[in-house]
């Protein structure tokens, strides 16, 4: 029997909805990018032109990942078996009008 190892920086490899780790990923890396933008913020008005272009680069490979993450989230949510099942159709001849018996 082969078993691979699971790496817990690879999501791909769970399946389902999003699984907690995924979920920590997304928000680690929300967190990473408003950092980040703060220090561009500071890198501007400081107008250090280097220090800008770096945290850039930093931000588009973060929302990148990010996208990548959400993206898969919103594929495994889209997945058969997850999807709320369909209502019964009425047959033809009634209404739909349900009456008490009771009453």
């Amino acid at each position: 029997m082969n078993i691979s190892p699971v790496n817990p920086h690879n999501p791909s490899q769970s399946s389902g909805p999003a699984s907690p780790n995924e979920n920590y990923q997304i928000k680690s890396l929300e967190q990473k990018l408003n950092q980040l933008n703060k220090e561009k913020e500071k890198a501007q008005k400081a107008a250090n032109a280097d220090k800008v272009r770096e945290l850039e680069q930093k931000i588009q490979e973060i929302k990148r990942r990010l996208e990548e993450l959400k993206s898969r989230e919103a594929k495994k949510e889209e997945a058969p078996g997850s999807a709320s099942p369909a209502p019964c159709p009425i047959p033809s001849g009634e209404t739909g009008t349900y009456v008490d018996e009771s009453a």
